[in-house]
């Protein structure tokens, strides 16, 4: 019976506590099918288990109720074997100790204190040629440097170095592992030929004779891992392709599953960047389509709403920002720009009074590298509130900080010169003789500069575009 093979697993220690553990049990019957199992009877009789298990007669149309409980003490001996130690060596204690160890000092995120025990255990193994424990290390290593390092370009130097040295040390710790393995190989092939065994045994293809499941993962992971140093429709047919092997990916590893999101995501993100707003559309609302609260990705998420944006689309990023406003205030990284562009929402909406409203009117709020997004949206909310002159004052400020904030985009330059002319010449409206001159004029700047679009940042040139529109009508 496997129950008594189980428990014969204990030793006299373990069973014990096993037993002080069953006596707790809120199941009472558990500890009394142990007790009659305990009996020693070399035959055991179903109608003796049942009657001590239940305290009523056994009858075979309640054989599942004895098969059931019979189940569950099984679960708990099984539960009980995992939850003891094993017997390890002091070399695999030290080795479980120590990794244990730096994952805790990794997710403090304190950088000096990690690297000062990281750096030791390294050395230490190296000494010992302990290649599996070196990759383990650097894998420690590598999460605390995606997770607690700023992205720049020196840390993810760092980082593709340190994938570099665990991907060399993974080779050297497989290369030895076949090494041992043929060895146990040709020593089993010795003895079958001690014991007269004359059948020749083929040396086997390992490569060609992987699990399909490998074969699909590795396909999978190397396409996914290509898309990375593509662009374009190049980087597109990559990810459809991945996008097919998707679901079989996810049910070989279920951790993928999330992967589907994020290819969406970076498909619409793709054709966003190549302007064809309306392909990019389609994917980002199939990515949305399988967003939740509990799989939401706030990035996937503002790039949807933005490329909304660039297709008229405006209600979508008030709707979505009013639905997940709470999550988006823990991100860091994005709750200034949804407030942005969704000021920006307010505008193609006509709403110029609810964008102004939206934002923060405190200078000293103003996180540094937001700086340059900040005033050009205010610029536009002042713009369509034909407060010019204030609308002026930030496009003059936005251009002096061109000359002493690195974080500005320069490429933005011409289109902020050309909101500035803009925001004159609608100042002037009403004085007929010098408005049309000076549309006349920023006419011929507008078309100057309309060969960089693509520089410009695509949704506040869409926005300045509509304006310059809005203009040329009252004109004519």
């Amino acid at each position: 019976m496997k129950t008594l093979e189980l428990l014969q697993i204990l030793d006299k220690n373990e069973r014990t506590v096993f037993v002080r553990q069953l006596k707790l049990h809120k199941r009472k019957s558990l500890y009394k099918l142990y007790v009659e199992l305990q009996k020693g009877n070399n035959v055991i009789e179903k109608a003796q288990l049942f009657q001590a298990t239940f305290g009523t007669p056994y009858a075979a149309s309640k054989d599942y109720l004895l098969r059931n409980e019979l189940r569950l003490l099984n679960n708990e001996i099984e539960n009980f074997i995992v939850h003891q130690p094993l017997k390890e060596s002091d070399a695999q204690i030290e080795k479980r100790k120590g990794l244990k160890f730096l994952t805790r000092l990794r997710n403090t995120g304190n950088y000096q204190l990690f690297n000062q025990y990281f750096n030791a255990a390294v050395e230490a193994k190296k000494n010992k040629h302990d290649y599996e424990t070196l990759i383990d290390l650097y894998a420690i290593k590598i999460e605390f440097q995606i997770h607690h390092q700023e992205i720049s370009k020196r840390n993810y130097l760092d980082l593709i170095e340190l994938l570099q040295l665990q991907q060399q040390f993974m080779w050297a710790w497989i290369s030895e592992m076949q090494s041992e393995n043929k060895l146990k190989q040709n020593f089993a092939h010795r003895v079958l030929l001690q014991l007269g065994n004359t059948a020749q045994i083929l040396e086997t293809d390992y490569q060609a004779k992987l699990p399909k499941e490998a074969n699909e993962l590795t396909q999978y992971n190397e396409l996914i891992a290509k898309s990375y140093l593509q662009h374009g429709q190049e980087k597109i047919e990559t990810l459809l392709t991945a996008l097919k092997l998707q679901p079989r990916a996810s049910a070989i590893r279920p951790e993928k599953e999330r992967d589907a999101l994020t290819i969406l995501g970076n498909i619409g993100l793709e054709y966003f960047l190549e302007h064809q707003f309306d392909q990019a559309h389609a994917y980002y609302k199939k990515a949305n389509s399988l967003m939740h609260e509990q799989n939401l990705n706030i990035e996937l998420l503002f790039n949807f709403c933005v490329n909304a944006l660039a297709i008229g689309k405006h209600k979508v990023l008030i709707e979505m920002e009013a639905k997940y406003r709470h999550q988006i205030q823990f991100n860091v990284k994005l709750r200034y720009r949804f407030l942005y562009f969704t000021a920006i929402a307010y505008l193609f909406d006509n709403n110029p009074q609810q964008a102004f409203n939206l934002l923060d009117h405190e200078p000293h709020k103003r996180p540094e590298h937001e700086y340059y997004f900040y005033r050009l949206v205010y610029a536009m909310v002042y713009f369509q509130l034909r407060d010019y002159t204030l609308a002026k004052r930030e496009l003059e400020n936005i251009l002096q900080s061109f000359r002493f904030r690195q974080s500005a985009p320069q490429y933005d330059k011409p289109l902020v010169k050309f909101m500035l002319r803009l925001t004159e010449v609608a100042d002037i409206k009403g004085h007929e003789k010098y408005f049309s001159a000076a549309l006349k004029k920023a006419n011929i700047h507008h078309h100057k500069n309309s060969n960089t679009e693509s520089q410009f940042s695509t949704i506040i040139y869409t926005w300045t575009k509509w304006q310059w529109k809005e203009l040329q009508k009252k004109e004519n």
